[in-house]
């Protein structure tokens, strides 16, 4: 019954991102593994491609009026029992990025807690829960939110020294502003544009160092995508400061994902319920190597957009997969006389805003091998 269910909801499930009006979604040590045992992280061989973890995405806690961005106490409550009856390794999300840049095996049912805006409700609902679990979390941060001068109700800094200081909270860039980083401003050159990207990311950096230096990582920084938003100009912009970032598309990470567009599945409301959550947190990565075109952007000039994917050489039943965008399945064609490569294209143009392509192939063992990419059209 449960996997019949799962098989209902999943067009439904990839279809969940951000909510363009409402907010952002559309939307270390080894102690921390939750098993009693053999928690050292420690495992020989090299990782094998296909194995990795699933990193999870919050906004607000108990704040019903912003269903979009919003998880219902009851609902996370279960996500953390769930996590810890089921013996998951909750892992700080850049201990995560180490393995993958380092090439180490992860271990199954490996999760990170991130938590974007730094709003007011992670004090006061979510941080008494996970520092009784003392399990690690981050929270990306836009610093005009504490620095008051985004208005709306945010951590101030001292409620986040507060988190740092007695849970196991670590933070990190979400530029200053909250801004539209792909957005070109009404005459912005593209000169004026990067300079203007440059400076909410250092502003952003250098108030956090200053105000929780110790709890910031740098080896590397990170940052989270506003809006998880992103172009190859702007991924340009992350590589040549030196940053991991991330995105709010969904889908596991894995060992060929996109270090400056790493994928996290978005926690809210509507999709936060038992099934829902544990679908989620069993997938695994699909062997994506390269992806053509790179830029979100394309589908300006090509709507709907085809996107190619190519795959490294898999156990996976590829010829079982099945690719979503928007409400419907999208047109697959295999091409070349040994398949490994994958035209996936929209039976009608996508809208305005952000959107995605996602594919997925049933996982042997239950549960699914899953791959996102996210299109934004309409932005510049």
């Amino acid at each position: 019954m449960f996997l019949l269910r799962l098989m209902v909801l999943l067009p439904a499930l990839l279809l969940l991102g951000c909510d363009e009006n409402g907010g952002e979604m559309n939307t270390d040590d080894a102690g921390a593994d939750t098993r009693q045992a053999d928690n050292s992280g420690e495992f020989d061989g090299a990782a094998s491609g296909e194995d990795g973890a699933v990193i999870l995405m919050y906004h607000r806690f108990g704040e019903d009026q912003y269903p979009s961005t919003n998880i219902r106490m009851e609902q996370f409550k279960d996500h953390l029992d769930y996590l810890e009856s089921e013996d998951f390794n909750v892992w700080p999300v850049e201990r995560i990025v180490d393995y993958l840049k380092e090439g180490r095996e992860i271990p199954p049912r490996t999760v990170a807690i991130t938590i974007d805006d730094a709003y007011v409700s992670i004090h006061e609902n979510a941080f008494p829960l996970l520092k009784e679990r003392d399990w690690p979390y981050m929270v990306f941060v836009n610093t005009d939110g504490p620095d008051g001068r985004a208005g709306g109700s945010y951590m101030s800094w001292d409620q986040l020294r507060e988190l740092a200081e007695n849970s196991r909270a670590s933070f990190a860039n979400h530029s200053a502003s909250h801004a539209y980083l792909v957005a070109r401003e009404d005459g912005e050159s593209e000169s004026d544009w990067e300079a203007r990207i440059r400076g909410e990311i250092e502003q952003a950096e250098s108030r956090l160092r200053e105000e929780l230096e110790e709890y910031v990582p740098d080896d590397p920084p990170l940052h989270a995508y506003p809006y998880g938003e992103y172009d190859t100009a702007v991924k340009s912009i992350m590589e040549d400061m030196g940053y991991v970032a991330f995105g709010q598309h969904s889908g596991p990470v894995g060992h060929h994902s996109d270090m400056l567009a790493l994928p996290r599945f978005a926690m809210a409301e509507a999709y936060g319920d038992p099934d829902d959550f544990r679908m989620r947190v069993n997938t695994r990565p699909l062997p994506v190597t390269a992806i053509s075109p790179e830029d979100p952007t394309a589908i300006d000039q090509q709507n709907p957009p085809m996107l190619e994917l190519t795959f490294a050489e898999t156990d996976i039943a590829l010829d079982r997969i099945n690719c979503f965008a928007g409400p419907g399945s999208a047109e697959l064609e295999w091409i070349g006389e040994n398949p490994r490569v994958l035209a996936v294209t929209a039976q009608q143009a996508m809208p305005e805003g952000r959107s995605r392509y996602n594919c997925t192939v049933p996982a042997q063992g239950g549960g699914f091998h899953w791959y996102s990419f996210q299109w934004i059209h309409g932005r510049k």
